[in-house]
């Protein structure tokens, strides 16, 4: 029989601690008081449109996406300035208006695109200056049941913050508690995975369907109000159907740490919460440090709020290892590393590639080498396990891809759309491909391509590499010094679905190179649909760069302090296709395991447990889906010598042992698959001293040559005239004589 929580009988309150409380049917009764005035909202969606055409990477691309190549992945078709047109700017209230903004931006399911409308009028300020979330009942967490097929589970939600009188208070805790282990049956009348995947989809999409649900399944008990602002009917009778006929039904409440509604702010509390901040202290929320070529920003530069990201969610109790077992962690263990020598395996973690207050990208790099020389120390083969990375430095990426995948030698090409702003304002560094060469933006810009989509078209330079020399110089003579490199089926890298950004860039790079085997765990246990390893493998601008060149996006900052972050002119390209930007190629991972939960101590053990039986299972088969990857062989020869791969994978996922595939090359060299041969990496540094060593060998051998010839030569010119003038004696002796 359900049963309706007496918590929906909360209004309003406020306490010592400054936590508000709404009521779903309170909170929206007020919201739409707070309207926003037709003018400022004309001029925000004109000059909006107009700047995004201008400057976001994808805006003609994402008019005419390219085919997936994969039926059960397709990218939408979205004119970004014409939804934004769509968009009802008489006054009205400001939630409903975030609610149209934010479904424009949903349809081009790209997560680096995201605004903060927080400076339209003091309502605004408020709404995106204080912490909100909506905060559900139970944690969800998914395990396999008897018979091996996932399912889902509750948890009660029993954050410190809601006290013992607030628990005891309502009758729907004693039936989640009694029933968490019994499978949940439906949430609001759906299949419980479909109701993860269908919640705020159309307030926040991303390309990948199991990248999505991983994230979503993360911060779904709590979501950020000003990420997803859900619908009432979302909010109010939240019911749970078990498998052992039991039932709850309650409303979700919206919680803050100020009031967004400061004339209702005296309202008598009807019961206490303690200390707020232990109530953020597990939520999970987008990384708030994204990437830039050359430097690390934080969102909160421009007042947007602060909220740290937590993978310690839906982890189980019992523990198989301990962190202080790792040999090598960044302050903020963001990133660490162990030898497991009882499995004897090499073991990476990392969940960001963004160094944070107490790092820097040297003391991470740093990290990263360490990590590298201690493995070199051993022949285990090695794993890296990503758990909810949302990116960070592309530097940083490299560097590891670099000592994961010694065998392979990676570039990250680039491209550049060109429009009129950009050519006018825009100021960067590139590195073209010839002879690594740096060049300025003019030459790039001037020689653009025109390249069309179909129905649509752009502007495009030449491809050029993100690389900066001398941070190159030490991971390639440290490559060099490897004595125990690892075969790329030697290598194993763990994907959620949602590793982003840079991250996308070590998967997809790793996965084309064929540097090594992908494996998907988490995303949608119900989907049995293309797992893509990862997701926006591309640079971002914010708004502290998007005023000091554009126009439209200075007057939106300056009157309504908007905050803006997007994909920018940096797109990034398959090694081998540099037309069409990996931001729309779907790649998929190679095997994928029942596993859906983020990395912890706890479930160490299964990770390293599934990595041994696919290193076992690619001794003798292999993914049809990566033909990209070989069966290192050094038998296989091929005409020019600086090439070297293996045996390739059969359409039957067994090994040709029969048959030879070019790879990889020697180093200093990158492997261009398509025409099969060797280019000289003109990126990589030859060692200055080797260098002088070199030249002045040359020339002191050189300036020998010369000095030897040259008395030669003036030894036979020598001899040739003593013979001159001895021929000459004896002539003249023979005339004043004659027999």
């Amino acid at each position: 029989m359900a049963m309706k929580s007496i918590l929906t009988f909360i209004f309003l309150f406020k306490i010592s601690y400054n936590v508000y409380v709404y009521q779903p049917e309170t909170f929206f009764r007020l919201i739409k008081e707070e309207k926003v005035e037709e003018n400022k909202l004309n001029e925000i969606i004109t000059k909006l449109s107009e700047g995004f055409e201008d400057a976001y990477a994808f805006y003609s691309l994402s008019k005419n996406p390219p085919d997936t190549g994969y039926e059960d992945i397709q990218h939408n078709k979205v004119d970004i300035k014409k939804e934004l047109g769509n968009i009802n700017t008489k006054e009205r209230d400001f939630y409903g208006f975030l609610q149209d903004f934010l479904k424009v931006f949903a349809k081009i399911k790209d997560d680096h695109t995201s605004i903060f409308l927080n400076g339209i009028n003091e309502f605004t300020k408020l709404f995106y200056k204080v912490q909100m979330i909506f905060y559900f009942p139970v944690i969800f967490n998914i395990r396999n049941d008897t018979n091996g097929i996932p399912r889902m589970y509750a948890n009660p939600n029993k954050n410190d913050t809601f006290n013992k009188q607030f628990r005891d208070s309502s009758d729907i805790y004693p039936i989640i508690n009694s029933s968490n282990e019994s499978a949940i049956k439906t949430i609001n009348g759906l299949d419980p995975f479909d109701y993860i995947d269908k919640i705020a989809s159309e307030f926040w999409d991303i390309r990948s369907p199991h990248g999505s649900f991983t994230l979503k399944f993360n911060v779904l008990h709590r979501i950020p109000v000003f990420l997803m602002p859900l619908y009432e009917e979302n909010l109010t009778n939240f019911t749970i159907e078990y498998e052992n006929n039991k039932t709850f039904s309650t409303d979700i409440f919206i919680i803050s740490n100020e009031t967004i509604f400061p004339k209702y702010s005296n309202i008598t509390p009807v019961f206490g919460i303690n200390n707020f901040d232990n109530l953020l202290k597990g939520f999970t929320f987008i990384p708030e440090i994204k990437e830039l070529p050359y430097e690390i920003i934080k969102l909160n530069e421009y007042g947007v709020f602060d909220f740290k990201l937590d993978n310690s969610i839906n982890s189980v109790s019992g523990s198989n290892i301990s962190w202080k077992d790792w040999n090598y962690t960044t302050p903020d263990d963001n990133f660490k590393c162990r030898v497991d020598e009882e499995n004897k395996l090499n073991v990476y973690f990392i969940r960001s590639f963004s160094p944070d207050a107490y790092n820097t990208i040297n003391i991470f790099a740093k990290a990263i080498m360490d990590c590298a020389k201690l493995f070199d120390q051993n022949d285990y083969k090695t794993i890296l396990i990503n758990s909810l990375n949302g990116g960070g430095a592309v530097l940083l990426s490299e560097l590891l891809l670099q000592m994961i995948s010694p065998y392979t030698s990676f570039n990250i090409y680039s491209r550049m759309r060109v429009t009129e702003s950009i050519k006018s304002n825009f100021r960067g560094i590139f590195y073209g491909l010839d002879k690594c060469k740096m060049s300025s933006q003019f030459d790039f810009v001037n020689n653009a391509q025109k390249i069309n989509y179909s129905d649509v078209s752009d502007y495009i330079t030449d491809p050029f590499i993100l690389v900066v020399k001398s941070f190159r110089k030490e991971s390639d003579e440290l490559r060099k010094t490897f004595k125990n490199k690892r075969k790329p089926t030697d290598v194993m890298v763990f994907t959620d679905g949602y590793s982003f950004s840079a991250t996308s860039m070590l998967c997809k790079y790793l996965q084309h190179y064929g540097g090594g085997i992908v494996v998907g765990y988490f995303g949608n246990p119900k989907l049995n649909t293309t797992f893509d390893s990862s997701l926006s493998p591309s640079a971002i601008t914010t708004m502290n760069q998007l005023i000091l060149w554009n126009e439209k996006f200075r007057d939106l900052w300056d009157k309504y302090q908007i905050y803006l972050q997007f994909a920018y002119y940096q797109s990034f390209f398959d090694p081998n296709d540099r037309d069409v930007p990996l931001e729309y190629v779907v790649t998929p991972v190679d095997e994928r395991i029942s596993l859906y939960e983020n990395f912890n101590e706890s479930n160490y053990h299964i990770f390293v447990q599934k990595a041994k039986e696919i290193f076992a299972k690619y001794e003798n088969k292999c993914s049809t889906v990566n033909k990209n990857l070989v069966l290192f062989n050094p038998n296989c020869t091929f005409e020019n010598k600086n090439i070297h791969g293996g045996n390739p994978c059969g359409d039957n996922g067994e090994w040709n042992l029969s048959a030879c595939a070019p790879s990889y090359c020697d180093n200093n060299y990158i492997f261009d698959k398509k025409n099969e041969k060797c280019m000289i990496d003109d990126c990589t540094i030859v060692d200055e001293n080797i260098a002088y060593i070199v030249f002045y060998g040359i020339f002191f051998t050189l300036t020998i040559l010369i000095i030897i010839g040259m008395i030669c030569f003036a030894c036979v010119m020598y001899c040739r005239r003593r013979k001159i003038s001895s021929s000459k004696a004896i002539n003249n002796k023979t005339d004043e004589d004659p027999i």
